[in-house]
């Protein structure tokens, strides 16, 4: 549990973050994913967001996180970028290094590369809170309202889903939705559920493109496990779990080399 002084921290923060928020309803979208991400990461510790069942991989994954969270935070995205890279070979399932990854290459000018980034997290994780406000104001900085307000919609919904309807960032996505309804004259409810229809097609056929890709990748990882390659066999497995990651027989395929690997 935390501390009083840890509460009264967070509500600080928070109070700030939203302080900044209304005063300045045209924030950029790197400035509203910077938020994001320092807010995200005064709670880490707190809300138990890591799992203390990991492997030894995914630990060395969450130091070099940790690594380039510091470097972007300092404002340095190039050396934040290298250690985000590392985290992703040692675990390819890391949602929140997506996300990090974006806000870097979001700030570096690259907006597209950081929405695909974005994608990924949610893909991975479709509870991960942050990359949804992070694609809805990069929508909006492209002037695109109506993709604007779909992730808004699906942060709010999402975020009260989760039991989180009085997070800041749940209460900042309603008032979005809104200010987007108002400005732009309010957006047609039928377009927004084709879009959302349309997202929800694309989203199931790249799962099936990926699980194919998957499987294609777990083909060559096992020839390699047995010709006792074990190295070569976890990489290959890598690459099918980062496609599919919700694939248990993968992930006990990836704990089996491991063992095999180290134990040599």
């Amino acid at each position: 549990m935390p501390s009083l002084v840890d509460k009264k921290t967070l509500i600080i923060i928070s109070c700030v973050i939203m302080g900044i928020c209304a005063s300045r309803p045209e924030l950029s979208a790197a400035e509203l994913n910077t938020m994001t991400a320092q807010m995200r990461e005064s709670n880490a510790g707190i809300v138990g967001e890591e799992s203390t069942d990991l492997s030894e991989l995914q630990k060395q994954a969450r130091l070099y996180r940790n690594q380039g969270f510091q470097y972007q935070s300092s404002g340095d995205f190039d050396r934040a970028l290298a250690f985000y890279q590392k985290a992703i070979q040692l675990d390819p399932a890391y949602a929140v290094v997506y996300n990090d990854l974006g806000v870097s290459y979001e700030t570096k000018g690259l907006p597209e590369k950081a929405e695909e980034l974005y994608l990924k997290a949610i893909h991975i994780d479709p509870y991960y809170l942050s990359a949804y406000s992070n694609l809805a104001a990069l929508a909006e900085n492209k002037g695109d309202f109506e993709k604007a307000a779909y992730y808004w919609h699906k942060r709010y919904t999402t975020g009260k889903e989760l039991g989180l309807a009085r997070d800041a960032w749940t209460i900042k996505a309603k008032e979005r939705l809104e200010q987007i309804g108002l400005t732009q004259g309010g957006y047609n409810e039928y377009q927004l559920i084709d879009f959302m229809r349309e997202v929800a097609r694309k989203k199931q056929k790249a799962r099936t493109q990926n699980s194919a890709l998957a499987q294609a990748y777990m083909d060559k990882a096992k020839i390699y496990y047995i010709k006792e390659d074990y190295s070569s066999a976890l990489k290959e497995a890598v690459n099918a779990q980062q496609l599919d990651p919700s694939n248990q027989d993968i992930e006990e395929f990836i704990d089996k080399a491991q063992i095999r690997l180290f134990s040599r």
